[in-house]
């Protein structure tokens, strides 16, 4: 290839203009880019689980809600207060986007159904929004349908601005607490925001200092700053008009692009800095007096080229494969983060190319103390290699001990602890687990599939049977069925099918207990405060119970958002595992076609793999478990640590790996600019740590921590390992 070409006025003139109409193009779409902000948006359209959920939620009104929480602090008895509820229901009830206030409100001040045989009776759903210790009562809120994400937000907010001016208003004060599908859409959408707009101005602070420390050709600068927006223009564009879902899982990936894409530069910078001291170094000292600094700046950027080529290409290559594995998620929103990220670094490397060339030809080198950087790195590869039987030592001590603490990771994940503890929704999600039966809960739709089918005597009697059992277990509160229905109203079940026969679901006010025909009702469960692999196990158990006692064709599995999320959050982590190895595979298949050794593509291979079984041994050693951050760091990061060893790999010649003076030039040259990558990708993880989403601050922690181990490898495991296969095939 020649590459001079890709350095001439004409081309890079055409590239500039090629780029450009490709970023107006994508800008176009940027209006179109879709938030989600819906737990559901995490779930694809054919995942089974989750549509038997959604039927179910249908078949029993059982719509998402916003549930609210009135306390009454002072007192600890809110029934002194129900005239200021009642105004404040009625209040809600006016809002034109809400559907339907409930809970307390539909309990206590709706009047029964004159249907019912106790017509002055107080309603028994009331015992379920009335706090244990009465100090509290819970409002639900239904909202009318919304398709866009303000529209949504723009109504939760007036929801809560209208109860804070009543609140405000009334006194003695209440404290007032948001729980429900909801509230917890609101905090993803709260996450997103915040992130956003923290990620973005944080990195570009980030890169100004770290550009300006180490770079002080303005050139380059302009180059790197200008393919870094090119390339996250053209991927949100890609986003927007692929369709593409941008969730809380997701506002890293702007993050993530431009490090990724100013890494790649880098190596382009160092190289070329590089290249132009070797030309006056290798230059005698007339010839230097006559060599044009213009020209020698536009050779070195040529050799620069040529020398990254095969490394920024293939690195490209393998980055994204490693993130392309993750469309193979059951999530459709780590589906989308994995083709963005993909896509992008693929066009990196043709952005940096062409548009980076564009300003870098233009630069003029400049004398800066860089080279102090690589004494220090060569002092460091010469530690190494003298203590090279230490450092093998340590290596091998540290991996069988994180390989034995790796053994014990187990699948584990709690999405309604996904904010930290002072979030709105952990606040509320404390309240709910003091004051009332928690938001864990799991529902069994019991169906005969006949009309007024839950009238007959066998159908109770099997109710009550399942009931006796869930009642044994440790892990439930209390279970709610049809049947305590009927013993607060004393209904026979001659009189209960009149009943049925002669009104409306509606009208009797159990619409979220019996579906339309009667054929089925619900049985809910209140359960402890459970993690996802508890919530599976205790499925299984049930399920079993359920086929032993062939009572599986009559009572469907348990169906809940907390279950179907842990269904989710552990195929999700087998898929990642999987993706992982593939990863392995094509690594060591791309080693063995680059290097045609299978000696050194192992080594390669395990100097990439074994900073990940460190990270996750010590991860499972401080208590971490295989959660949805941790599985897609699982899935993603060996494409991205991969990127540092095939640069030394292919940039240091097998010839010169014998002697350590031999190699240490070739190792001297390229540690530099793998150092200040690895700092930059570390220091730009570093800023998901302040995200407010722990799947985030789980995904950066982990691999911000890879990446710095797998520096340590490349910078002192490798190079001993390399010279002493090298000294083996000799």
């Amino acid at each position: 290839m020649t590459f001079s070409y890709l350095t001439t006025t004409a081309t890079t003139r055409f590239s500039f203009f090629f780029w450009l109409l490709l970023c107006i193009v994508a800008s176009m779409g940027l209006g179109q880019l879709k938030f989600a902000v819906d737990y559901t948006s995490y779930f694809s359209e054919d995942d089974q689980r989750f549509n038997r959920f959604r039927t179910f939620q249908r078949d029993f009104a059982q719509d998402d809600q916003l549930v609210i929480i009135i306390e009454s602090k002072q007192d600890n008895n809110i029934k002194k207060h129900l005239p200021f509820i009642k105004d404040l229901t009625s209040a809600l009830s006016d809002l034109s986007f809400i559907k339907k206030v409930g809970g307390f409100k539909e309990s206590y001040f709706n009047p029964l159904s004159s249907a019912l045989p106790v017509g002055g009776k107080q309603n028994p759903a009331l015992t379920e929004f009335v706090a244990t210790d009465n100090s509290a009562v819970l409002l639900t809120l239904s909202f009318n349908q919304h398709d866009a994400v303000s529209d949504f937000l723009t109504q939760l907010n007036s929801a809560r601005d209208l109860i804070n001016r009543q609140m405000t208003q009334y006194d003695p004060k209440l404290e007032v607490y948001y729980s429900g599908e909801l509230a917890l859409n609101w905090q993803y959408a709260e996450v997103l925001k915040h992130d956003l707009i923290w990620f973005l101005p944080g990195l570009i602070l980030l890169l100004c200092i770290m550009l300006w420390l180490v770079i002080p050709e303005k050139w380059w600068i302009v180059g790197i700053a200008s393919s870094s927006f090119v390339v996250l223009i053209c991927t949100l564009g890609l986003a927007a008009w692929g369709h593409f879902t941008i969730a809380a899982i997701s506002a890293f990936v702007p993050v993530i692009i431009i490090v990724l894409n100013v890494a790649y530069a880098m190596h382009l910078y160092f190289d070329w800095r590089n290249a132009y001291a070797n030309i006056y170094g290798n230059t005698s000292s007339d010839s230097v007096l006559n060599c044009d600094p213009k020209q020698a700046a536009l050779t070195a950027l040529i050799t620069s080229m040529k020398r990254n080529f095969k490394p920024l290409f293939w690195g490209s290559i393998t980055t994204a494969f490693g993130f392309i594995l993750l469309r193979f998620s059951p999530s459709p929103p780590i589906q989308d983060f994995g083709a963005m990220v993909a896509f992008a670094v693929l066009i990196s490397f043709l952005v940096n190319y062409s548009v980076l060339i564009t300003f870098a030809r233009l630069a003029h080198y400049k004398v800066i103390s860089i080279i102090n950087l690589s004494h220090f790195c060569g002092h460091l590869y010469r530690l190494g290699w003298y203590y090279r039987r230490a450092v093998l030592i340590i290596v091998g001590t540290l991996t069988l001990l994180a390989a034995i603490s790796l053994s014990q990771l187990r699948f584990d994940d709690d999405a309604a602890n996904y904010f930290p503890t002072d979030n709105v929704f952990s606040v509320s999600k404390q309240v709910m687990e003091t004051k009332f039966n928690g938001i864990n809960n799991i529902n069994f739709v019991v169906d005969t599939n006949t009309e007024l089918g839950i009238t007959e005597s066998s159908y109770i009697k099997k109710i009550n049977q399942f009931s006796r059992f869930l009642t044994k277990q440790d892990e439930v509160i209390k279970v709610h069925s049809i049947v305590d229905w009927l013993k607060w109203y004393g209904v026979g079940q001659h009189q209960f099918k009149q009943i049925l026969t002669g009104n409306t679901i509606q009208t009797l006010g159990i619409e979220r207990l019996v579906n339309v025909d009667s054929s089925a009702s619900l049985l809910r469960v209140n359960l402890v405060p459970m993690k996802a692999s508890e919530l599976i196990d205790f499925e299984d158990k049930v399920l079993s119970y359920l086929t032993s006692n062939n009572l599986h064709t009559l009572i469907s599995p348990p169906l809940s958002q907390q279950l179907v999320f842990a269904h989710l959050s552990r195929e999700n982590s087998w898929t990642m595992l999987s993706s992982f190895i593939a990863a392995l595979l094509l690594l060591l298949t791309l080693l063995i076609f680059l290097k045609r050794s299978f000696k050194l593509a192992l080594l390669g291979l395990l100097a990439n793999m074994l900073p990940l079984v460190l990270v996750f041994g010590f991860w499972q050693f401080i208590g971490g478990s295989l959660s949805l951050g941790c599985a897609v760091v699982m899935g993603m990061i060996l494409g991205i640590i991969i990127d540092d060893s095939l640069h030394l790999l292919l940039k240091v010649s097998e010839s010169e790996s014998s002697e350590i003076d031999s190699t240490l030039n070739g190792f001297r040259e390229v540690m530099p600019a793998i150092t200040f990558t690895s700092i930059l990708l570390v220091l730009g993880f570093s800023l998901g740590l302040n995200s407010d989403f722990f799947p985030i601050i789980e995904l950066s922690f982990l691999s911000l921590l890879t990446i710095f181990i797998a520096w340590l490898f490349d910078f002192i495991v490798l190079p001993v390992c390399y010279r002493l296969a090298m000294r083996g095939e000799r």
